[in-house]
């Protein structure tokens, strides 16, 4: 089973913050989940939301903030905006990370991060899993960085699904714990597809998941998951 930490350790600490990161890694997570969002100037950088508004001081879109006027905004206990290279940087041989594409062209500009990453020898693909609800984004990453594996996060169950998941060239499902069940376990795991399910935060729904037999579970508490499988 493994046990992801939702944009670090959420329930405890600012949400995708060099605290809430740590405190993930503290815990003993098996990845740290993360938002990626191209700001104006053209960094990367770590925030769920597509505007700053309920994770800071500050307002407006990413989009249309440079990282220097983002880095003005208290994102919670005096914690600033963090970019893909220093979470890369704070990670690097202490946990996996789940990164998940959200802005356009998203894909390919981490890709290109990444790859230089496995080149220097600081990351394997292996401790790495880039997700997204953007499955076009995904194909971009993945016709760029194919060694690195993709998860697609998908909020319903689709007929064909597996197949679906295939042609995007991934091989996990990260899905919606409303419609986890172990029908579609079973048919995943047929199929030779990883799941993991997001957001599992109740201690009965963590148990209810673990029952039906999914890889891997997201949680803003992830204490709660680790307390259950260790």
């Amino acid at each position: 089973m493994i046990c992801i930490g939702h944009r670090g350790a959420a329930g405890w600490e600012p949400q995708n913050t060099c605290l809430a990161f740590d405190k993930a890694i503290t815990l003993g997570c098996d990845y740290i989940e993360t938002d990626i969002h191209i700001c104006k100037s053209g960094e990367m950088v770590l925030c769920h939301d597509a505007r700053i508004d309920s994770t800071s001081d500050g307002k407006g879109f990413i989009r249309d903030l440079t990282l220097k006027e983002l880095l003005t905004f208290d994102f919670g206990k005096n914690q600033q905006i963090m970019t893909l290279e220093e979470l890369l940087e704070q990670c690097r041989g202490k946990i996996n990370l789940n990164l998940e594409l959200k802005s356009t062209g998203s894909g390919a500009a981490v890709a290109a991060t990444l790859t230089r990453e496995i080149q220097s020898g600081n990351w394997n693909p292996s401790q790495l899993l880039i997700t997204s609800f953007n499955h076009l984004e995904l194909q971009s990453f993945h016709s760029l960085a194919s060694s690195i594996p993709t998860g697609a996060l998908i909020k319903s169950v689709l007929i064909g699904q597996a197949d679906y998941i295939r042609s995007l060239g991934c091989d996990t499902l990260v899905g919606s714990l409303e419609f986890a069940s172990k029908e579609l376990v079973r048919s995943m795991h047929t199929a030779g597809i990883q799941i993991l399910v997001y957001t599992v935060n109740d201690p009965r729904d963590i148990d209810h998941m673990i029952e039906i037999g999914v890889d891997g579970i997201i949680s803003n508490y992830p204490d709660r998951v680790l307390n259950k499988i260790i």
